[in-house]
């Protein structure tokens, strides 16, 4: 398997260096961008809370910001999260921690053609419960934009990532993955927008180490910076930590402002 490494990244170098001559050749370092393509900055940020008091005593918090730089010839995203919530034992009298999760991602994209683009990903996440102390990916690949308006964006991504996961109390795991990665936004006629993004690390060392997850997103606009919002997140870890479930799912609402 270690050899099927080394022959991935080999052959990802090769492919990511004809990018860069493809890009060396266009006139002004790169190509221009769709007409259809929306540069500058996008940003939103999102906040949902709730508390319960009397016979149950409980609170929740979590929190989302994404931001998106869109240039002529490159591309820099980046995303956060955070959740936790909690809730009053009522044997004991003690506050049970129910979820502590937080992450951060960013992306740069460089396009060699109006659609296609090579890509440096990196991702840092943990979740208390799971006994995941630290989540650390990195790596590279290309990515293909099939259409970029301000009514439909939808793109894919295929590269090679260093994938790390540091236990609380098991066993680290260390190894290299494919990232396969798909993302899609559609703004319907009025004031929805849905969209999903998903991210698979397959491991090219032990077919049995498999992690993905998928964000479903439906938005309504309240105003022209107000909205609010419905989030799915689904988390599959195949090799979890001992005791632990492979599938963690969430259902967020927010209310949010885009900058």
């Amino acid at each position: 398997m270690k050899a099927f490494a080394a022959i991935g990244v080999m052959a990802l170098s090769s492919v990511l260096g004809a990018g860069s001559a493809l890009a060396s050749e266009v006139a002004g370092g790169g190509p221009l961008p769709p007409d259809s393509a929306e540069l500058g900055w996008k940003a939103s940020g999102s906040l949902g809370l709730s508390t319960a008091t009397g016979n149950t005593e409980k609170r929740s918090m979590n929190a989302v910001f994404d931001a998106e730089l869109r240039r002529e010839r490159d591309r820099v995203s980046t995303g956060c999260w955070w959740r936790y919530a909690d809730q009053e034992n009522a044997s004991t009298g003690e506050t049970d921690l129910t979820e502590r999760k937080s992450g951060i991602k960013g992306k740069y994209d460089r396009f060699v053609s109006e659609r296609t683009y090579w890509l440096l990903n990196a991702g840092l996440d943990g979740d208390k419960l799971a006994g995941l102390d630290r989540r650390t990916t990195a790596g590279l690949g290309l990515g293909y934009q099939f259409e970029e308006s301000d009514k439909w964006t939808a793109s894919a991504e295929l590269g090679l990532n260093w994938f790390q996961e540091i236990f609380a109390a098991a066993e680290d795991q260390e190894y290299m993955t494919l990232r396969l990665a798909g993302k899609w936004e559609r703004k319907n006629a009025g004031d929805w927008t849905l969209s999903q993004s998903a991210e698979l690390f397959p491991s090219v060392e032990d077919s049995d180490d498999i992690y993905s997850k998928l964000d479903s997103r439906l938005r309504y606009d309240l105003s022209e910076k107000l909205y609010g919002q419905l989030q799915w997140v689904v988390d599959w870890d195949n090799t979890p930590a001992d005791a632990q479930e492979r599938l963690d799912q969430t259902w967020l609402f927010t209310v949010g402002w885009s900058l």
